[in-house]
């Protein structure tokens, strides 16, 4: 070998050593089933993390719910992290397969709401964490309310049934009654008895059998529209119920932050004039507080084989300012994770809505069990139309309910 050649030699050999000793990243690419647009809030946490890939499988809700419980039970084919609706985060808990993360983020507990929470625990652990939430607040005309000489926020619900008395004449209504009720509108529905501190289900998942407070508020329900007369049944979210919006004739919409945000664009004509205000209390001494129509969890399988990197996704997008901003900003839900919703994103007057700031009026929500979700919807949405079609008197309605229940869910 030349002088010449056995110098290339050492040059190259010393060149590999150089490189090989070179520390590399490698990245780590997680998949995630979703059912909502989340595309800017990956974008930012890739950014952040650009270690981790997320690989994103969008589809239908039910669709996904559906496919991940077969994946649960065949031991194969889920991703490594999925995106849950709370209510009916209980089924997946029953399968035992998914990741308890407890030690990893039960610190976090006092950044939610107690009955945001609760749903990711079963007997103590944690399974996932919230990523938005559905409280209720009441949207309404401020220009109708002031030419009625109505001071806002309303206190009581008492108080609302009296201005609604006011505001309802001809063919204009205060408010909508959710009939036929489907499942939106037993959510609607179930978002007054919550609202009251009132459940379904015990939190074992027993049924309560002496419920005299769903009683109480079937009955309130009915009287909207029977007694007090200020209240109109539509069908939820139709193209008859915007259409009675949009034309002025029901000047109030009880629901929660996302939801009572399409009026923007169902009723564009109308800005400036609605406004938002908190949930009313149920009397003087009752306390201030809302219930949930809607919210969703992220958790991890036990399948995921890249457990650490999901944690990271999960924890960064539903335990951070700003994987909630960015969730915020991707999809509209509300922040369910506290100290976001001081963000200035979330601190933005609505000219829509007269400038208000939706997020200063939330309250706080006492925890509701949703057990059955699904299945128990049907039954209790089957009982309110019958009662509000003169059927059935509310304690039927009630016993019926009842009775249902625990012949076809055996609670």
């Amino acid at each position: 070998m030349t002088k010449k050649n056995a110098t290339m030699v050492f040059l190259a050999l010393v060149l590999c050593l150089v490189l090989t000793s070179v520390p590399t990243s490698a990245q780590t690419t997680i998949s995630f089933w979703t059912w909502v647009p989340l595309g800017d809030a990956i974008e930012e946490f890739e950014a952040t993390y650009p270690d981790i890939k997320v690989q994103v499988e969008t589809m239908g809700p039910w669709d996904l719910h559906d496919k991940f419980l077969t994946t649960l039970a065949a031991g194969v084919g889920a991703p490594d992290v999925v995106q849950l609706v709370s209510r009916r985060f209980d089924m997946f808990l029953d399968t035992g397969e998914l990741v308890d993360i407890t030690d990893k983020v039960a610190h976090l507990s006092s950044n939610y709401e107690e009955g945001v929470w609760e749903p990711t625990v079963r007997d103590g652990r944690v399974y996932g964490l919230p990523s938005d939430i559905g409280p209720g607040v009441i949207w309404y005309r401020q220009d109708v309310f002031d030419e009625h000489g109505i001071p806002t926020p309303v206190e009581t619900w008492d108080d609302f049934i009296e201005a609604g008395k006011k505001i309802t004449s001809g063919d204009r209504y205060a408010m909508p009654i959710f009939i036929p009720s489907g499942q939106w509108g037993v959510a609607s529905f179930v978002q007054y008895l919550a609202s009251r501190g009132g459940n379904l289900y015990n939190s074992d998942g027993s049924l309560i059998t002496d419920n005299e407070l769903l009683a109480d508020t079937l009955q309130w329900y009915h009287d909207l529209v029977f007694e007090h007369e200020i209240a109109y049944p539509v069908e939820f979210y139709s193209p008859t119920f915007w259409a009675l919006l949009d034309a002025g004739r029901i000047v109030t919409l009880p629901a929660n932050t996302s939801e009572g945000r399409n009026i923007e664009r169902y009723a564009a004509s109308q800005e400036g004039k609605w406004n938002v205000m908190p949930w009313p209390k149920w009397s003087e001494d009752a306390p201030a507080q809302t219930g949930l129509w809607g919210g969703n969890v992220f958790t991890i399988p036990k399948q995921s084989q890249k457990q650490e990197a999901a944690l990271t996704f999960i924890k960064w997008l539903c335990a951070s300012e700003r994987g909630q901003v960015a969730y915020f900003t991707s999809v509209g839900g509300m922040p369910a994770y506290i100290p976001a919703l001081e963000e200035p994103e979330l601190q933005q007057e609505e000219a829509f809505f007269n400038n208000s700031v939706v997020a200063d009026n939330l309250l706080p929500i006492p925890t509701f069990y949703w057990y059955d979700e699904a299945e128990t919807s049907v039954i209790l949405g089957n009982e309110i139309d019958a009662l509000f079609e003169n059927q059935i008197t509310v304690e039927e309605a009630v016993e019926n309910f009842m009775r249902n229940v625990q012949r076809r869910l055996e609670r």
